[in-house]
Parts: C-alpha cells; structure tokens; sequence
C-alpha cells in the first residue's frame, strides 16, 4: 500500500476532516511492506497546533512503565503478546502516549489548553465511536460469525528518517496461542493521526484512516484466510 505525499517531519497535526487522497491497490500478503507518508499541509483545529510523535519519541515512550496492553480484552492480549516475542521491536499503540493531542507540552497556546483538548477529544470519539480505540478494533471482519480484532502496533526501533513508523496487524478467530496474523502490513508512518475502526466508516468493513486534510484511507476485504484493501476512492 502506497501512500504518496511529501513528509512533513516538523508540524504535523491533529485534525479531523476527512478529505481523502488515492493510494494503490494491490492484493496484500503476510509481512506486505509498504508506506504511508502525511502530508505538508498544516491544519489548526481549535486554533491549536499539534505536534506528531517522532521515532525518538516512540523509542522513549516504549522503556515508560506503561501497560501497552491495558486497553485489549484478555484473549486478544494473550495472542498478540505471544506472537510479539519475536517482533520485540513492536508494541500495541496507545491512545495516551501515541496521539499527541493527549500531551500538553505538544500544545502551544498553553492558557487554552484544557479547551482545546476537550475538542479534540470529543472529536475523537465521534469518528471511533464513544466505546471505541483509535489504535485498537473488534468485529467480524472475515464475516465467518467470529470475532476478529485489528490493532496497530508501534515500531520501537530507530528510524533514518526520524520518523515513527507502525504496522497493521488483523487476528482472525477462533484464537490460539501461538497464532499468528492473518494479516500483517509494516511501514506505515504517523501514529498519531491514524486510526482504525470496523463497521463505523464503512459497513462490515475495517477501516483504517487518518486525522487530517487529505487524509489516507483504506478499507479491508477478507479473501480467503487473508484480507486485501482497497482505496478509499474505489467504494
């Protein structure tokens, strides 16, 4: 999957229109690579700048004493906690230390910090769902009657370009120990403005999506005991 715009290192924001820019399709396999780059253009919301998480960041965040699993429900946590033993690089995202609107210091106007953070929040919800994750989703994504789950997973390691990168990885029921994905993409850059949800944007569908002008967008199809995507611009 190829996301193509020029990389913004510096500012990039949290916002949440959700215009939308074409990406490639093609059909995906178990460990696809592929990019996901955020574009240059700066979005205030709120009158208020965000700024995105480095790889540094991410680096710094993962040696935090954090729960990263805290928010999964306990099967799905037992799985991707077995399967991450060889992927120790990899850690589930999470809302509180990937996003940046949750850290003050990312904020400029400090007096309205309160303000402008209660709106991103409420606009956060309404795009995942009251109930729901940014980084984490639950359905029956292969439509078999068993419930799935999505979640991304945040590179720990350092980056040339100094820039965080995440995977995608989608768990296909029945559950066991020792399984592992039935769908794995890597290489994706942005944590904090991307987002998946199931059967919200798109109906029975997961979909993953990011928080900004020209936003990125893919929807995920089950084939077989895999998933292939299709562009949000082919629906």
């Amino acid at each position: 999957m190829k996301f193509r715009t020029v990389l913004s290192l510096n500012m990039i924001i949290v916002a949440f229109a959700l215009l939308f820019t074409s990406c490639d399709i093609r059909e995906p396999t178990v460990q696809s690579q592929s990019s996901m780059n955020i574009n240059n253009k700066q979005i205030v919301l709120i009158n208020q700048n965000v700024k995105n998480q480095s790889s540094s960041d991410a680096n710094i965040s993962h040696k935090k004493n954090v729960d990263y699993f805290a928010h999964l429900q306990s099967k799905h946590r037992e799985v991707l906690q077995e399967w991450l033993k060889s992927k120790e690089y990899l850690r589930p995202a999470v809302e509180e230390v990937d996003n940046g609107m949750f850290q003050e210091k990312n904020y400029q106007d400090k007096e309205n910090y309160q303000k402008n953070f209660e709106g991103n929040m409420r606009m956060l919800r309404e795009s995942v769902g009251e109930n729901g994750y940014q980084y984490y989703s639950v359905g029956d994504m292969n439509r078999d009657g068993k419930e799935d789950f999505a979640i991304l997973l945040v590179d720990t390691r350092k980056q040339k370009e100094d820039v965080d990168h995440f995977a995608l990885a989608i768990f296909n029921a029945p559950l066991r120990k020792g399984q592992s994905p039935s769908y794995y993409e890597e290489n994706l850059y942005g944590i904090t403005n991307s987002y998946i949800v199931f059967d919200k944007m798109i109906e029975k569908h997961l979909f993953l999506g990011k928080f900004e002008s020209d936003v990125y967008c893919a929807t995920y199809y089950p084939k077989g005991k895999t998933y292939y995507f299709k562009d949000c611009f082919d629906e």
